[in-house]
């Protein structure tokens, strides 16, 4: 899955080819290229490498969906989240000489 958001980091054309049928309304392809270019935006840079949680942002984020509602109680960090994955992933793409962190996005 890194590997798909790496390539789709520099590629967004091809990438909203890949999920766009062929042949349909040019207003759906409009519309994926336009999230492809908004999540590429929530994705990058990613500064730990992609994929990868800090507390303070999920600490954020976890505010954010209590107040809205979404959620209705918080646990710690280390309960529900783990970076082993992620991190092990990037050290991987990282040796395939592939940019994790996406820094100048």
């Amino acid at each position: 899955m890194h590997k798909g958001w790496i390539y789709c980091r520099k590629n967004e054309d091809a990438c909203v080819d890949f999920v766009t049928p062929q042949g349909q309304d040019s207003s759906l392809k409009a519309h994926q290229r336009f999230m492809m270019h908004e999540i590429n935006k929530l994705v990058w840079p990613a500064p730990y490498g992609i994929g990868v949680h800090t507390e303070e942002v999920l600490l954020k984020t976890e505010a954010v969906a209590l107040a809205a509602g979404i959620i209705n109680k918080t646990v710690s960090f280390v309960e529900h989240t783990t970076n082993k994955y992620a991190r092990e992933a990037n050290i991987m793409l990282a040796a395939e000489g592939l940019d994790v962190e996406g820094l100048f996005y």
